[in-house]
């Protein structure tokens, strides 16, 4: 799963890790984000030129063959086993996209309270969570929307979820957005990032549980933890 996740790093380096032509300067540091028509989220695609842009688009996907703008399913997550099938399959094929992020968050259920946890990588680098778009027509409305593809808990978050976010690795992210790799290569990325990459640590449920709250204390380690 990935419900929450947090992108705090300077517009430059957000440029610099996903080959934007420039800075993108509408970016503001993000510690607490969550699914929300009211939430856009930055994604990055690419033109028909191969030219890379950065978009805010909204987390919770509508396909665009709904019958409404307000269906009753809007999912922000897309099992990667599933990916193939009707809901998705065209997005798949047609609307990749990188989702930047520092971290995300996930919550141990057996803990009192469900302790939350931060995951990110070691080297505190920037990554993507691979997602995919669409866009929603209808009655005078336009909505651009996105979810994230999951795949299989590593050995890391698997005491947290029996689920995570699929990481595109760096050097994967032309093949992800490229219209023409083919699927076998695709599903090839649709994995488990490796444990020893990752680590994880807990935060202070009293921020990040509430989505009003989208400051640095939502990612700042407590308890045994610091």
């Amino acid at each position: 799963m990935c419900g929450r996740f947090n992108l705090a790093a300077a517009p430059g380096d957000v440029a610099a890790v996903f080959e934007l032509p420039e800075p993108p300067a509408e970016l503001r540091p993000r510690y607490n984000i969550t699914p929300s028509r009211k939430v856009p989220i930055s994604v990055v695609g690419t033109k028909p030129d191969g030219s890379r842009f950065l978009a805010p688009l909204i987390w919770g996907f509508i396909p665009n063959w709904s019958n409404t703008s307000k269906p009753q399913y809007q999912p922000k997550n897309a099992k990667s086993e599933k990916i193939t099938e009707q809901y998705w399959n065209e997005s798949f094929r047609l609307r990749r996209c990188l989702i930047p992020t520092d971290g995300f968050f996930e919550w141990l259920k057996d803990h009192p309270g469900e302790k939350p946890h931060h995951i990110r990588l070691k080297s505190h680098e920037l990554f993507a969570f691979a997602g995919l778009w669409d866009l929603w027509k209808g009655d005078g409305e336009r909505w651009v929307t996105t979810c994230i593809v999951t795949t299989a808990a590593n050995s890391l978050m698997a005491p947290l979820h029996d689920r995570m976010p699929v990481i595109v690795p760096r050097e994967a992210h032309s093949a992800w957005l490229d219209p023409e790799t083919p699927g076998d290569e695709l599903r090839g990325l649709l994995r488990p990032y490796p444990s020893e990459a990752m680590e994880m640590y807990g935060v202070d449920p009293k921020y990040v549980n509430s989505p009003r709250n989208d400051g640095p204390e939502c990612i700042e380690p407590v308890g045994a933890d610091q």
